[in-house]
């Protein structure tokens, strides 16, 4: 399987890929992405993310990441927004070899770190992740706020 950086012809994939992901996630009710909104996430002039596909003859899986800032100690990191495998591709080694990939982007743009989060409830994710040695941050929740509601 190739790890390949995302194109514009994937869009319909990698949105796939996404509505599956809340699905498990029981964030499908608040799934808003349409193929127009992910092409300027991703493809536009200034795109705040960055996507990677595992693919042969069709997509398999993605990875979409962006950078982040640890105020902590002031390094910069990569942040794995979404990780996702179709059901039949898991188990062949793809969601590592998309995470080593992220690794290796990370090395090569001298970051410090990947990270990521993973739904509460999800005891597969964890165990995956805690088989590729990837370690818990202790003591941290995650909050939004909507950039177009003052709080």
């Amino acid at each position: 399987m190739n790890i390949r950086g995302a194109q514009h012809s994937d869009i319909p994939a990698i949105l796939d890929f996404l509505w599956q992901l809340d699905v498990l996630d029981g964030q499908e009710k608040v799934f808003h992405v349409d193929e127009s909104s992910l092409a300027e996430l991703l493809f536009s002039e200034r795109p705040v993310g960055e996507a990677w596909v595992a693919a042969d003859a069709e997509p398999a899986g993605v990875a979409i990441v962006s950078p982040i800032l640890f105020a902590s100690d002031g390094r910069a990191s990569l942040y794995l927004t979404k990780l996702f495998v179709k059901e039949e591709y898991r188990g062949q080694g793809i969601g590592r070899s998309l995470i080593r990939h992220c690794q290796q982007v990370a090395r090569a743009r001298n970051l410090a770190r990947v990270v990521w989060g993973a739904n509460a409830t999800n005891e597969s994710a964890f165990r995956f992740y805690e088989g590729l040695g990837a370690k818990e941050i202790s003591g941290a929740r995650w909050y939004s706020l909507d950039a177009h509601e003052d709080c």
